[in-house]
């Protein structure tokens, strides 16, 4: 944290918050004008698109405070660092750490497809073809595979062989078909997590989606639904509810809220006793379980209706619909971990264990999971507009990729669920 206290501790001082711009220079940092262009766009997005920093190193400067915006206030600078949600504004300037690689020097992985060559630009824009279920003059939808990562990152390799992701497939199909600029993502998925996509071809395109999937309260505007279905490893609480849960303090903070019996409300709780103020819940969603499957220790398997329980050492495995009202990375996944305490088969990373949730499963079921690549969730519902300026929504599915739809099967879930 060394540097981070070079480019601050001078000149964030509680008594000093307002700096001439010859103060705001050090020899380890660098001073950037935000072009006008970028006015009102969030403070990742601009280092994201305009510095061509990978998402997660673009998060990791604003959260560590090593990159931070300072607003023009009469002839001074004024300290504004209010995260990653922050809004540029005009006269806004970013101070960032010289040695970060910013698009004045990019690095491998961040060079335009345009310089590739040809035949690889061409399998790249093939690749995103073949998931490819809607396309006209504004938009793509696509049905995402699992494994495949949404935005480039460090740790991504540009070639035939290596992870392509979906930005830049987008961009060598915006090439390859002759279409002006690069395309661009409103949204995205984890790695993991396979479903529906939705990519904008032109900017109008991006700039109104952008801003109905981030605007939930305007009334007057279409709302976009985004539905998702889980395998759950155990049974929730309740059958059907809403989900509220901090993201700051994902794993204490949570409530979620019972649908099941409208005559009388139940809420189950946590993290909220002996709080001197209200908690904020920034992540929102709805669930439903729509059936369970259950293993017994003979590994037989079935199907329970709404009256049935399990029986006495079983796995049980909830299979689940989820619809997200706001947008945090992650969200699904820390819901399922923390407020329903049932994490989603073969995520490992938040809470799934074979050896706990799945050891008879696992042995009887012939076809891996790939947990490295992929996790039971699939966003398998999208409903947005298909131009810039109309109200009316499309509604679109897509239908299961091939490890959750064989994972399906083997529980005998019923197809009427399937989508």
């Amino acid at each position: 944290m060394a540097l981070r206290s070079t480019l601050i501790r001078d000149f964030l001082k509680p008594q000093h918050r307002c700096f001439s711009l010859k103060q705001l220079n050090s020899p380890r940092s660098r001073i950037i004008d935000v072009p006008p262009t970028f006015d009102g766009v969030r403070f990742d997005r601009f280092l994201m698109e305009h510095l061509k920093l990978p998402w997660a190193l673009a998060h990791r400067q604003i959260r560590s405070k090593q990159s931070f915006v300072f607003h023009k206030k009469d002839a001074d600078y004024e300290y504004v660092y209010k995260e990653q949600a922050y809004k540029m504004q005009k006269g806004d300037k970013v101070c960032m750490p010289k040695d970060i690689k910013t698009n004045d020097s990019p690095s491998e992985n961040e060079l335009s497809v345009s310089k590739l060559d040809e035949s690889i630009v061409k399998g790249m824009a093939e690749r995103l073809g073949d998931m490819i279920v809607y396309e006209n003059e504004h938009i793509i939808v696509i049905n995402k595979d699992n494994g495949v990562p949404s935005q480039m990152g460090s740790g991504l390799s540009m070639d035939v062989k290596g992870e392509i992701a979906v930005d830049k497939m987008l961009e060598a199909y915006m090439i390859t078909n002759g279409h002006q600029g690069t395309g661009k993502l409103v949204h995205r998925l984890d790695r993991k997590t396979s479903g529906l996509m939705v990519l904008a071809k032109t900017k109008d395109m991006a700039s109104r989606l952008s801003f109905l999937l981030r605007d939930k309260s305007n009334s007057t505007e279409p709302q976009i639904y985004k539905g998702y279905y889980a395998l759950l490893c155990g049974t929730p609480k309740f059958k059907e509810g809403l989900l509220r849960q901090s993201y700051a303090e994902k794993e204490t903070v949570w409530e979620v809220e019972s649908l099941d019996d409208s005559r009388r409300l139940r809420v189950q709780s946590n993290g909220m006793l002996g709080r001197e103020t209200e908690p904020f819940f920034d992540m929102r969603a709805s669930f439903k379980v729509l059936t369970t499957a259950v293993v017994n220790p003979e590994g037989v398997i079935s199907v329970l209706n709404d009256k049935e329980t399990a029986p006495h050492s079983s796995e049980i495995f909830t299979y689940t619909r989820f619809v997200i009202d706001t947008g945090k990375k992650h969200q699904i996944r820390l819901h399922a971990q923390y407020a329903l305490q049932t994490p989603i088969f073969a995520d490992e990373s938040h809470g799934y264990h074979t050896e706990k949730h799945s050891p008879i499963l696992s042995q009887q079921y012939k076809t891996k999971v790939d947990s490295k690549k992929c996790i039971m969730l699939h966003a398998g519902e999208l409903e947005i507009p298909l131009a810039p300026g109309t109200q009316q929504l499309e509604k679109f599915t897509g239908k299961f990729k091939a490890p959750m739809r064989k994972l399906l099967d083997h529980l005998q879930i019923p197809k009427g669920y399937y989508i």
